[in-house]
């Protein structure tokens, strides 16, 4: 598995380089001219292990309610709000956490780590865990649930050859599931 270079010292540009592709992405990593079937893979084990493993067992640890984003919660208040919770979810969650965590995080680490394969894994799992502490608002549960989230993220990134897009839309598609979701009065 081949990473890309991260010697640039600006971690803000490396993630935007990453972003617009002067990195290897999924058109790279095809066989035959087919993408890999299982691109999607990630948004489903986030989604399905978030709600079927990670969160029964964390409300079964702390039984206190996970605390959701204001943004999120506010979902049921109209299709104007609903639009407006998209677009702060896309850019302060799906890019903005993306380009922080894994876009100059995981890569600095795993540049201080050596750039091997090994270094990759390994500032995959300790940035999950700053991504579950960064999320503490959300309390014990949440935190779990996050740091779970990242660990998803991380590996679709580490497996799609270091391509930012790759949780930028896993985490921009989950996070509107939950818009969605809210919007529609499903959440429970």
């Amino acid at each position: 598995m081949k990473f890309p270079s991260c010697s640039s010292s600006a971690g803000f540009r490396y993630g935007c380089e990453t972003v617009a592709g002067n990195t290897r992405g999924w058109a790279d990593q095809s066989h035959g001219g087919k993408l890999w079937p299982w691109r999607s893979l990630p948004r489903q084990i986030l989604l399905l292990g978030s709600e079927l493993v990670v969160e029964p067992l964390a409300h079964r640890i702390w039984p206190e309610p996970e605390h959701v984003s204001n943004v999120i919660e506010s979902g049921g208040a109209g299709w104007s709000q609903a639009l407006t919770n998209l677009l702060i979810v896309w850019v302060f969650a799906a890019f903005g956490e993306e380009l922080s965590y894994r876009g100059y995080l995981l890569a600095r680490a795993a540049e201080v780590l050596g750039r091997s394969n090994l270094a990759y894994w390994a500032a995959m799992i300790v940035v999950s865990v700053l991504f579950g502490f960064g999320h503490y608002y959300k309390g014990p549960s949440g935190v779990l649930d996050s740091t779970y989230s990242g660990l998803v993220l991380g590996t679709a990134y580490v497996l799609s050859g270091c391509n930012l897009w790759t949780p930028i839309l896993t985490h921009g598609i989950a996070d509107t599931v939950a818009v969605f979701v809210v919007f529609m009065g499903w959440a429970h």
